[in-house]
């Protein structure tokens, strides 16, 4: 319904809609304005004093003679706010009024002036107590949207910077603010947004962002992904913007409501945006791993073989070991890195560096600072951090030859690595898959005791290996750069070098292994019980070096060879087949010993398989011969 010229109808109107006899806090105040009758309504608390004071000084100046014809005209002349307005419709000019505008009603006037001088009550824009930073700004959003939009505006000053005013709720007409970037939003979301917040019909939004998340988005309980985050802070707020993400503001709340969203946003912290990106993104990537194995901790403990004795030191350590899993990556990658970059040495002393250094964390974690398993994942994890921010810092740094550039998304040449590297993917995973089966059967046949021994055994046959995979990889750029330029004669040369190398160093390493099997266990080891098994077992399980050296020799000569599909086969079956089928068989038959000789019998087949790969591609003549003139693949 409209206003009328008549001020008597107006002001019994006003009074009966907003019951100002019962409402205290709805004032009105009449006054005579150059011989004409006019009232001021108000809400107490929205207005001050002061601001009402120089109201009624301006409105003493108009003279009768000069007394404007229009609402609009008086409102130009004598009303000194920004923000003023002249409305008709009494729907609205209550809802404008309940939201803390002031409105004067003038006698012969059809229209109300519409003063936007409110104060909003509000507490200091402090940071908020559950989003605190290291670094960074102190300040945080509040209850009063205008200061959040303001905090908003304060951080991006570009004319793109749209901030949309809406309404919902029928009792509430709640205040929603909804801002973003031209040009950079996604408008198919931003229009989706808007029309689904215009179709709302809600009586109010009774807990601000979160109501309107439920009605915006109804059907979102089948999905566990988030669709939206909130955010207490104004620069995460500002760079989700220029991100091209929508910003929601409600009014009465102090958060806003940030769109689109991923699982991966919500990991991140505000501390991210403060560090440079490689360190925020190694923080995100650890946060994100951490967050799930706590769901799944306890399960893949069971899984991997771990018992109700053991499930507590389990959990501890991979719980920790596994935030460093970024680090652990990175650091096997810059070795490879190296090697290539022509600095061998350097990825040598990095290694060797990192190991003392987790030597010695192990001993200080452990036993000085008694810090158990969670000592030990800790000594590790930075034990393997150091050659990673090492490896980082000189391929960031290095201006000449191997160094890391801009990204560039390369399908072919991705697809290609991955193909070439296959191998060394199947090794990992099969050593994965192997451990989690050797902890199942020694569990069965001795227990926790078992489960230890051949953890010791494994690691003993990590550091014999080593010897062999750091053969392997320091030949490899030879290997690839020989057969790049099609020089089958050198190539031919270094193929005879590696493998008669391989061969007297496997017999000297066996028996290395069989001679220092009792001081090396005692290494890990003082339990008795422990100590027993994994001494009788290791000169049994010693064997398997006699073989390894030259499958994963061969492996890895194949590999320079750009031969993937071959090496894989090899590390497939040396790493995961023979074994596999080693442990449920020989263990069934031979017991305990049927456990210590699967490693040995698996690469003892895998050794005849290299065999034969050996005499397809290097002994026998022909054009898959790698070693004539014209060979290809």
């Amino acid at each position: 319904m409209n206003i009328s010229s008549n001020f008597d109808q107006n002001i019994s109107r006003f009074h009966e809609i907003l019951d100002v006899q019962k409402n205290f806090d709805i004032v009105y105040h009449t006054l005579t304005i150059a011989d004409k009758k006019a009232c001021l309504y108000f809400i107490d608390g929205f207005t001050k004093d002061e601001i009402l004071l120089r109201l009624m000084q301006d409105f003493a100046s108009v003279k009768p003679d000069s007394f404007p014809s229009s609402a609009h005209d008086f409102a130009k002349q004598y009303v000194h706010y920004g923000e003023t307005t002249v409305e008709t419709d009494d729907k609205n000019i209550f809802t404008q009024l309940l939201s803390g505008l002031s409105c004067l009603l003038i006698d012969g006037y059809d229209r109300a002036i519409l003063i936007d001088c409110r104060t909003y009550p509000a507490r200091g824009v402090s940071e908020p107590e559950k989003d605190k930073v290291l670094r960074g700004s102190r300040d945080g959003f509040v209850e009063t949207m205008i200061f959040n939009t303001a905090l908003i505006r304060r951080r991006i000053r570009d004319v793109n910077l749209t901030v949309e005013i809406m309404q919902t709720g029928e009792s509430s007409h709640t205040d929603i603010a909804i801002c973003y970037m031209k040009r950079r939003v996604d408008e198919d979301l931003l229009n989706k947004i808007k029309d689904r917040i215009e179709n709302l019909h809600v009586d109010a939004l009774t807990m601000n962002q979160e109501s309107l998340a439920e009605c915006i988005f109804p059907h979102k309980w089948f999905n566990p992904f988030p669709k939206f985050r909130f955010s207490e802070r104004p620069d995460t707020a500002a760079a989700s913007i220029l991100e091209g993400n929508i910003v929601i503001l409600v009014d009465n709340s102090p958060a806003c409501m940030i769109l689109p969203s991923s699982v991966f946003d919500i990991i991140e912290e505000a501390d991210d945006y403060y560090f440079p990106p490689v360190t925020g993104t190694y923080l995100r990537l650890s946060r994100m791993t951490v967050s799930f194995l706590t769901l799944f901790l306890t399960p893949v403990c069971y899984f991997l073989g771990s018992n109700e004795v053991l499930l507590a030191d389990c959990e501890k350590y991979l719980a920790t070991a596994i935030s460093f899993a970024p680090a652990c990556m990175l650091q096997s990658l810059f070795q490879s890195y190296l090697v290539t970059a022509e600095k061998p040495h350097l990825g040598l002393f990095l290694t060797i560096g990192a190991g003392i250094l987790n030597a010695f964390l192990d001993y200080f974690l452990i036993a000085v600072c008694r810090l158990g398993m969670t000592g030990a994942a800790l000594a590790t994890g930075i034990g393997q951090t150091v050659p990673a921010l090492a490896g980082l810092l000189f391929f960031l740094s290095n201006k000449k030859g191997l160094r890391l550039v801009r990204f560039h998304f390369r399908p072919k040449e991705l697809l290609m690595a991955c193909y070439n590297g296959s191998s060394e993917m199947v090794t990992q995973l099969a050593n994965a898959i192997i451990t989690f089966l050797f902890n199942i059967v020694m569990m069965e046949l001795a227990g926790g005791p078992g489960v230890a021994a051949i953890t010791i055994l494994l690691y003993g046959q990590f550091l014999f290996n080593a010897f062999y995979l750091g053969f392997t990889i320091g030949i490899s750029p030879l290997i690839g750069f020989q057969y790049g330029a099609k020089n089958h004669r050198e190539l031919k040369n270094i193929y005879q070098i590696a493998f008669v190398f391989t061969a007297i160093s496997s017999v000297i390493l066996t028996i290395a292994a069989v001679v220092s099997a009792g001081p090396l266990v005692q290494i890990f080891t003082h339990d008795p019980e422990t100590f027993a098994l994994a001494d009788a077992g290791f000169p049994l399980f010693a064997v398997n070096f006699l073989f390894s050296g030259i499958n994963i020799a061969s492996s890895g000569f194949f590999t320079a060879l750009s031969n993937g599909k071959v090496s894989a086969i090899i590390s497939f079956c040396r790493t995961l087949v023979f074994i596999a089928i080693s442990l449920v068989i020989l263990p069934h038959f031979l017991g305990i010993t049927g456990a210590w000789i699967a490693v040995p019998v698996a690469e003892f087949l895998t050794l005849i398989l290299s065999a034969l790969m050996h005499k397809k591609y290097f002994l026998t003549p022909g054009e898959r011969n790698y070693f004539q003139q014209d060979s290809i693949l």
